[in-house]
């Protein structure tokens, strides 16, 4: 289930080229990035958008302390701290 915010939006998603569980993040229905916790609830890293993507597909620009709950609540996600 999506956790939305003002603009913002984490999905938990289970891509084939990772072991774990990732947190996508989108802002305004464009990629942001994704938190992976391939290395651990303690190690965790955020991997940003193709910059070569589609502009149209790429979030450039948002709102930083809505971007920064978004990765926190990516992270609380991931780790089984929320639903």
């Amino acid at each position: 289930m999506p956790h939305r915010g003002v603009g913002f939006e984490t999905i938990i998603a289970s891509p084939y080229d990772y072991e774990e569980l990732v947190a996508e993040m989108y802002f305004d229905g464009k990629f942001i990035g994704q938190i992976i916790k391939e290395k651990g609830d303690d190690q965790m890293e955020i991997e940003f958008g193709d910059p070569e993507a589609l502009p149209e597909a790429i979030c450039r620009k948002a709102d930083l302390d809505g971007f920064l709950v978004c990765v926190q609540t990516a992270r609380d996600r991931l780790a089984g701290r929320m639903q």
